[in-house]
C-alpha cells in the first residue's frame, strides 16, 4: 500500500534582525537575577535612639531537630519590640532524593510543606525582615530543580535578595553603619576559634570602613570585637535552632549545635554599636532605655 500525499502547513519565520534583538532583550529582562551586591537601608528612629537589629540564619523549618520554642521565642523580639532581621539562609531543611536523600528522614514535613511554612513566615514578618541571604539548603533545590524559593517571595512582598558576601548599608538617624553578610565563609572556618572565618573574610574581602561581619551555616555561635587597621569590628557567627543533628552526628562533628543570636543596637546619635547574646537581655535593654525616656519626658513636662 503506498503512503497517502499529505500537504502540510509550511512554518513561516517572519522575524527580522530588529525583532529578534528586541525578543532577547526581553527575555533579558524577564530573566533578570534579583539577587545584587549590595542593599542601601535607611532608618529613622523613634523613642529610644537606637536600630535594634537581630541576624537570623538556620532555622531548618521541617527537621526533628528544630527547637521551634526557641524560634518562636525570638521572633517575639520582632513582634513585640520592633526588632529587625536580615535571614542568612537554611530556612528550611530541604532535604531531597537528589541531594543527600538520607536526609530527609530526619524532616517531619517534605520540601514543599517546608516552603509553604516558610512562605506564610514571610508574610506575617514582612515589616521586620530587611532582606535575605539564601543558604547551601535552599542552594541545592535551585540547581536541581531550577527553582528559587527566595526569589518567588521577594517577587511577592519586595523582600530585598543578597548575594552571599553581600553588603548592607544602614543609615540609623544621622550615623552611617556597614555590614558583611554571609551564609557561609568557605574554607576558612575553625572548629576552635569559631569567629575564625569572619576575621579572615574581613581581612581577605578587599572592603574597607565595615562596621561587622556576620555569617551562619555552622551551628555554632560566638561574637567577637576586633580591629582592622585602626577600625574596631564586630564579627558574629550564628547559631542554629536545629539543636539536634543526626545529620550532623553521622559526619563526625563533634560540637553539639548552639542557638546563639546576639541582638545588636546600633546608635543612631554616635558611631557605637552595643550587642546582647541572648533576647532578655535585649528586652531589659530596651524597658531600661524605653522606661529612661519617658521619666525625663515627664520631668520636662513638670509632672509630679
Amino acid at each position: 500500500m503506498e503512503r497517502p500525499t499529505i500537504a502540510l502547513p509550511k512554518e513561516v519565520v517572519n522575524f527580522s534582525w530588529k525583532d529578534s534583538l528586541l525578543t532577547l532583550q526581553k527575555l533579558q529582562v524577564l530573566h533578570k537575577e534579583r539577587w545584587v551586591d549590595k542593599v542601601d537601608i535607611k532608618v529613622k528612629t523613634t523613642g529610644i535612639p537606637y536600630f535594634l537589629f537581630m541576624p537570623l540564619s538556620d532555622f531548618h523549618i521541617g527537621a526533628k531537630g528544630t527547637d521551634y520554642k526557641a524560634l518562636k521565642g525570638h521572633l517575639e523580639l520582632i513582634k513585640n519590640y520592633g526588632v529587625s532581621t536580615i535571614l542568612l539562609g537554611d530556612m528550611g531543611d530541604f532535604f531531597s532524593p537528589t541531594v543527600i536523600p538520607s536526609g530527609m528522614m530526619d524532616d517531619v514535613v517534605n520540601p514543599n510543606e517546608q516552603a509553604e511554612i516558610i512562605r506564610s513566615f514571610f508574610k506575617e514578618y514582612r515589616e521586620g525582615i530587611l532582606s535575605v541571604v539564601s543558604g547551601n539548603h535552599e542552594g541545592w533545590n535551585k540547581k536541581t530543580s531550577g527553582f528559587d524559593l527566595y526569589t518567588y517571595l521577594a517577587s511577592e512582598l519586595e523582600i530585598p535578595l543578597l548575594n552571599s558576601g553581600g553588603v548592607v548599608n544602614i543609615k540609623v538617624d544621622k550615623e552611617r553603619y556597614r555590614l558583611r553578610l554571609f551564609h557561609k565563609v568557605a574554607r576558612l572556618n575553625s572548629q576552635f576559634n569559631y569567629t575564625h572565618a569572619g576575621k579572615q573574610a574581613l581581612r581577605l574581602g578587599g572592603i574597607d570602613n565595615l562596621d561587622m561581619v556576620i555569617s551562619g551555616d555552622k551551628h555554632l555561635g560566638a561574637v567577637e570585637t576586633t580591629t582592622y587597621g585602626d577600625k574596631k569590628v564586630i564579627v558574629a557567627q550564628l547559631g542554629t535552632f536545629k539543636t539536634d543533628d543526626p545529620f550532623g552526628k553521622d559526619i563526625g562533628m563533634p560540637q553539639k549545635p548552639t542557638i546563639f543570636f546576639p541582638i545588636f543596637a546600633l546608635d543612631g546619635r554616635q558611631h557605637n554599636i552595643e550587642y546582647f547574646s541572648n533576647p532578655t537581655s535585649a528586652v531589659e535593654f530596651y524597658e531600661t532605655m524605653n522606661k529612661g525616656i519617658k521619666n525625663r519626658a515627664v520631668a520636662m513636662l513638670g509632672i509630679k
